[in-house]
């Protein structure tokens, strides 16, 4: 691609792969799976990641809780949650396996710019970076 600039120079560039966020805060994710299952693409599975607190649903529930990034690991806090019961059983059964994964330690796995997975010793959430 190239590209004028103001003083009649052309800078050429070209595409490449869509890189990981440096650094979590201000990035927002959709829930894609738990453990590999795939969720339904609904609002009401998200993660979002602001300066030194989280907040999501994974189901219908809202959480939030502060976390920390060290190297390649997300330590989470306290989570805390709103407790409504959830129409249907699946998203119910959805956040019962979410937050135990979300408590813990867990691992950061960019596999692209677009795809973060938490893997931890609870389980597995596959996310998809929300634009």
């Amino acid at each position: 691609t190239r590209v004028p600039v103001d003083d009649g120079e052309t800078l050429a560039a070209c595409g490449g792969e869509i890189l990981p966020p440096a650094e979590l805060a201000g990035t927002s994710w959709s829930i894609t799976a738990i453990d590999g299952e795939a969720v339904p693409r609904t609002p009401a599975y998200f993660l979002n990641f602001e300066q030194s607190r989280m907040t999501g649903k994974a189901g219908c529930n809202g959480f939030g809780g502060p976390y920390e990034v060290s190297g390649r690991t997300l330590v989470p806090g306290a989570i805390a949650a709103t407790r409504m019961a959830c129409p249907g059983g699946r998203a119910m059964e959805h956040e019962r396996r979410a937050f135990p994964i979300l408590e813990g330690p867990v691992e950061l796995d960019y596999r692209d710019g677009d795809t973060l997975i938490l893997r931890g010793r609870a389980g597995t959430l596959t996310l998809r970076r929300s634009i």
